[in-house]
């Protein structure tokens, strides 16, 4: 059953590909309860468990985050995960081009503008788990200085493509981009291991947050709640609003997008 690009996704469809994602959650959330693994709800699947207790209406994903040590867990016992399923990494599935981890369902399709339909590897119906790692409260001064690189480079979409001023403003700020990505190659091979499995630090991130990933205090994720979605209880982070408002706003709550705003991730689709 196929989703062309241009259309919005059939509703009928988008719900059964919601049910195929929350069967992937389910089964991620039984193995975690088994072998005392921490996992939370992230981004707009945090956003639809408090506003809607379920799913966006249009949103045909869901995400979640792990620590790493939880996720070394995870990936230890995923063999335990019903045959249907497929835990993706870059270990796992050497031609995926992301490295984010993603568990998949078998016997389905989920094409994106990302997918490289070129290279074989497992494009099944996802779930994205994202891992966090530990950071000491100074990397924070370290990261919004290094981020003002990608900053630059968004307030340079501000000109239209081949004005003068965004071509002038891409030659001035082009070094940066050379300084920038070696001081991110350095910062994650070099830095981040020096302390990312330190649970006394006070923060924790993701290894993109030179690329305004995520990043948050300690105290914000954990202890981790209970939360409903889909008439199932799944975690969540304890400070679940101010994670909110945070990541979309302090209307978070009352802002509903137009339909040009409601966006999906697949192109495609096959269940």
């Amino acid at each position: 059953m196929d989703v062309q690009p241009s259309k919005r996704i059939d509703k009928e469809i988008l719900r059964r590909v919601q049910f195929k994602e929350l069967e992937l959650l389910s089964a991620v959330h039984q193995l975690c309860i088994k072998h005392g693994i921490q996992y939370f709800m992230i981004h707009g699947t945090l956003l639809g468990a408090v506003k809607y207790k379920g799913f966006i209406a249009w949103d045909d994903d869901i995400d979640i985050g792990m620590m790493r040590k939880d996720f070394q867990i995870f990936e230890h016992y995923a063999n335990e995960l019903p045959k249907n399923m497929f835990l993706q990494t870059p270990k796992t599935d050497p031609q995926t081009p992301t490295q984010v981890a993603k568990l998949r369902l078998n016997g389905t399709k989920f094409i994106t503008d990302s997918t490289d339909e070129s290279k074989n590897y497992h494009k099944g119906i996802p779930i994205d788990i994202f891992v966090f790692d530990y950071y000491p409260g100074w990397t924070k001064v370290v990261e919004c200085a290094l981020n003002f690189v990608p900053d630059l480079k968004q307030k340079r979409k501000r000109w239209h493509k081949g004005s003068w001023q965004r071509v002038i403003f891409g030659v001035l700020i082009a070094p940066l981009y050379w300084i920038h990505s070696f001081f991110q190659k350095i910062w994650v091979k070099c830095v981040t291991p020096l302390f990312r499995g330190n649970a006394n630090c006070d923060f924790i991130g993701q290894e993109s947050i030179l690329n305004n990933g995520e990043y948050w205090e300690k105290q914000d994720i954990f202890p981790l709640i209970n939360l409903q979605f889909e008439n199932q209880v799944f975690m969540a982070p304890n400070a679940h609003m101010k994670y909110l408002q945070k990541h979309y706003g302090v209307n978070f709550m009352t802002y509903t997008p137009s339909d040009n705003e409601q966006h999906w991730h697949a192109k495609e689709i096959i269940l």
